[in-house]
């Protein structure tokens, strides 16, 4: 640990903060008072398994988080933007070519454009959108309560699906997109999505013979699933889902 700095009255200059444990590192910067303060903290090669101590995570996730951010503004209104990488990333085990993420957050808003690229040669997964939340300290109230994220999932990334269902369902091969949009409220949010496959073939250790010629169009949201045409091949027969 090493730091180096002043304090005078309501002001404090940081000219450097450096916090070093393992591999990982963490150096703060920071100038002002609690009306101002202006700064920069670079975080290198810090376990995502730290993110457990303040957020449990939806899946067993591995991997070494940098994050590079600037920050201004006060208390009742922070304002933070910067830069994430999470490399060597893996899911459930399923390794994935990375995660990035730009981020902003000011006046209570967050806006996020985030990629998770499973294979390096394939369109990555995108998710966008803005996430209204007000820090616990901060005064000021977001501008709107409503959540606005949109998750795209090319066809090709769907054996992600392998990773998120403990690896019974494991996507071969096809064309088609995965579209969810979320809405509502971080209390009460709203998920609908859309799916469509052409020329698709999964396998799954839940079944002996593969499906294959998976066409079709899938509407869902929280509450239910619309099945508006599925058609596959499986074994030496077809079959067919509607309604």
């Amino acid at each position: 640990f090493a730091l180096r700095g002043e304090v005078a009255r309501s002001s404090v200059n940081i000219d450097t903060a450096i916090v070093q444990t393992g591999k990982t590192e963490i150096d703060l910067t920071a100038s002002g008072d609690l009306d101002q303060l202006n700064g920069q903290l670079v975080v290198n090669d810090l376990p995502v398994a730290v993110a457990q101590l303040f957020y449990p995570l939806p899946a067993d996730i591995t991997g070494d988080l940098d994050v590079s951010t600037t920050f201004g503004g006060n208390l009742s209104n922070p304002v933070v933007q910067g830069e994430a990488l999470v490399a060597e990333t893996q899911i459930n085990g399923y390794p994935l070519n990375g995660i990035t993420a730009d981020f902003d957050y000011r006046n209570a808003l967050l806006t996020l454009d985030s990629e998770v690229v499973v294979d390096a040669d394939v369109q990555p997964i995108t998710v966008e959108g803005t996430i209204p939340y007000a820090l616990p300290f901060a005064t000021l109230s977001p501008p709107t309560e409503q959540l606005d994220v949109v998750v795209y999932v090319p066809a090709r990334n769907l054996e992600i699906i392998y990773a998120l269902t403990d690896r019974p369902v494991f996507w071969q091969c096809g064309q088609g997109e995965v579209v969810v949009e979320v809405g509502g409220t971080l209390s009460q949010p709203t998920v609908v999505g859309q799916a469509s496959f052409r020329d698709g073939a999964l396998n799954s250790s839940l079944f002996k013979d593969d499906f294959t010629r998976i066409n079709g169009e899938v509407v869902f949201n929280l509450q239910q699933i619309d099945v508006q045409q599925l058609q596959a091949s499986f074994g030496d027969g077809q079959v067919a889902v509607y309604g």
